[in-house]
């Protein structure tokens, strides 16, 4: 918790001016299987773009492989993700935000992963997969030897 703590504060910088600022942080402090859903986030980044759902599971392998993770590992993670798939980061990155904190805007991405940690990213990505996913059905895996391997 310490650890959670530190990261969040760090991250944050000077979004947290009084104690009580660590309050708008709770989403990282939720169970992984009930943090809610902002409605609107979640129908404009998740159900309507219908590359949405794909384009999180397939990321979300690529994260599954990522053994480093921190925000910057990560961060050149998606840079080759986005090269294989000849894809824009805004394809991907508001789809992953809601998947991951429930909400349309928060703290930087990467940061955001790396605070949350490899299994609860996971956790949460499956969840939203899991829960929105039922009527797309995704296409089969495209391989790229960039992302192949998990950035080390």
């Amino acid at each position: 918790m310490t650890e959670l703590l530190e990261k969040i504060i760090r991250y944050a910088g000077d979004r947290i001016k009084v104690a009580g600022d660590i309050l708008d942080f709770v989403d990282f402090f939720m169970p992984d299987d009930a943090f809610p859903y902002d409605e609107s986030a979640k129908i404009k980044r998740i159900t309507e773009p219908t590359d949405a759902i794909p384009l999180l599971h397939e990321f979300r392998d690529e994260l599954a492989k990522q053994d480093d993770f921190t925000h910057a590992a990560l961060e050149q993670l998606m840079q080759h993700f986005l090269q294989c798939h000849n894809r824009k980061i805004a394809d991907i990155i508001h789809a992953l935000r809601v998947a991951v904190t429930g909400k349309g805007v928060g703290l930087g991405m990467f940061e955001t992963l790396e605070i949350l940690g490899k299994d609860r990213v996971l956790r949460r990505i499956e969840r939203t997969l899991t829960t929105y996913s039922l009527s797309t059905k995704c296409p089969a895996k495209t391989t790229c030897a960039q992302t192949a391997q998990a950035i080390e």
